[in-house]
């Protein structure tokens, strides 16, 4: 599994990464030692959200989504 998102602190990727893992798990029922997932940082203006571009991730709290 692959997920895209934007650039974040490396502490934020890895814990969204156990999480996503053991969310799949828990979904699945097979052991998180079958899973294989990797996540993709880009920069906020590679993604678009209602036709809009996207600002950084660490800027959220300035605007609303």
């Amino acid at each position: 599994m692959v997920g895209v998102i934007r650039k974040r602190e490396e502490a934020v990727k890895r814990d969204l990464l156990l999480a996503l893992g053991q969310a799949w798990a828990d979904a699945t029922g097979e052991s998180i030692d079958n899973a294989v997932m990797a996540l993709i940082a880009v920069p906020g203006y590679q993604a678009l959200k209602n036709g809009a571009l996207l600002g950084e991730a660490e800027d959220d709290h300035l605007m609303k989504l």
